[in-house]
């Protein structure tokens, strides 16, 4: 599984199943002076960051997924004068 930067990802955690987007990833040492991968992710529900261990061990045990979403987002078409004329779609 490839985990990048801008990743929607879910998690089990002892608040239930979380969804979040990775903001950052970073090598550094754990508790057993190895270098590993630290998941920073920002979750959905309440904006708050979550660091994760990344090693394999780790995302299995938190059975941590990379999500594939079409996100939407909806804008307006407006006039000189301010008045919304229409409105579109973009999915990316």
């Amino acid at each position: 599984m490839r985990i990048d930067i801008g990743s929607v990802v879910t998690w089990n955690s002892a608040a239930g199943q979380l969804l979040g987007v990775v903001s950052k990833i970073r090598l550094d040492l754990n508790a057993a002076d190895a270098v590993v991968p630290w998941i920073t992710i920002e979750r959905w529900d309440t904006g708050t960051k979550v660091t994760l261990c990344g090693t394999d061990q780790y995302i299995k045990q938190m059975k941590l997924k990379v999500v594939e979403m079409e996100l939407e987002e909806e804008y307006e078409l407006v006039s000189s004068d301010g008045t919304v004329i229409d409105t579109y779609t973009v999915r990316s």
